[in-house]
């Protein structure tokens, strides 16, 4: 269940952002329709829904600058990029909070390593 998306009758545009734990979209349910939406009898708009699976994506290494990542995270929520460089302990590199679903970081600490693994989490609350 997610939480509820009230309107309030101001007829301006509002986002949310809907975290789907484990979500797995493979047009097997609801005759291949795999995202529903609920209004009851309420005419409503929908401009736009945009669906990111969060994670990173090594763009490029250069050895004076450090590791380029692309960050796909939920717009405006807290994340902890980590590395390590033997996937068993992991340090913090940064806490991000992303303003778009699709970002960039680089990481200048890269290049004092000979190899480098990264993930991205949310912190616990």
């Amino acid at each position: 269940p997610s939480e509820a998306f009230a309107l309030d009758g101001s007829r301006t545009w509002r986002t949310t952002t809907l975290r789907l734990a484990d979500a797995r979209f493979l047009n097997g349910q609801n005759s291949g329709a795999d995202l529903r939406l609920s209004v009851g009898e309420v005419p409503i708009g929908i401009r736009r829904i945009q669906l990111v699976r969060e994670g990173l994506k090594a763009l490029r290494f250069e050895p004076i600058e450090g590791c380029e990542l692309e960050v796909f995270a939920a717009p405006g929520s807290l994340y902890e990029l980590e590395g390590s460089a033997d996937l068993a302990s992991w340090q913090s590199l940064a806490r991000i909070r992303p303003a778009f679903s699709v970002s960039r970081h680089l990481d200048p600490t890269a290049r004092d390593h000979a190899r480098r693994w990264y993930r991205l989490r949310r912190p616990p609350s």
